[in-house]
């Protein structure tokens, strides 16, 4: 687990392989990510991560990426893969902390910092079960863990401005 400042850090792996190296990549899972269960249908869960590819660098076999993703304090898991010419993939989880980042701000549901109405539109398609992608549950207003019709009323009354923030959620 290593501490990093927050917003942008640079990931490397450094890697060789006899069969040569095809792709090396990673994931990012931010610290309110809540992997996906599978239902009784055993239907496969979509799972919606932040993904890029690494580049090689001045150093042979280092590859590296900067990823700007890391706004918010918490734990992030990133996971490094390395695919090589044979199709075979190794993998590499890594915590990092982000101390010195955002806090969450309630009902912000796309994380960008800012109520706005994305985050309205985001709550509206989650109590309607449509897919929303990446979305930060502590960012619920009401703290049932779930996001839900108060939510959004929250959300829009605080974009709208009628909503006083010495109010009750």
């Amino acid at each position: 687990n290593q501490t990093i400042a927050g917003v942008s850090f640079e990931l490397y792996a450094d890697v060789s392989s006899v069969a040569g190296i095809d792709r090396v990549w990673a994931t990012v899972m931010n610290p309110w990510y809540e992997i996906p269960i599978t239902t009784q249908a055993y239907e496969t869960p979509i799972v919606t991560l932040d993904t890029f590819d690494l580049t090689v660098s001045g150093t042979p076999d280092r590859y590296t990426a900067t990823y700007n993703g890391f706004v918010y304090n918490g734990v992030y898991t990133a996971t490094l893969y390395v695919m090589d010419n044979a199709d075979n993939v190794t993998t590499k989880e890594i915590l990092l902390t982000v101390d010195g980042g955002l806090d969450l701000i309630p009902g912000d549901l796309n994380q960008n910092g800012t109520l706005d109405l994305g985050d309205a539109v985001i709550g509206i398609k989650i109590i309607s079960d449509v897919d929303s992608g990446s979305i930060a549950v502590e960012a619920d207003v009401d703290g049932d863990g779930k996001i839900g019709m108060i939510d959004v009323v929250y959300i829009l009354q605080k974009v709208s401005g009628t909503r006083n923030d010495g109010e009750d959620d």
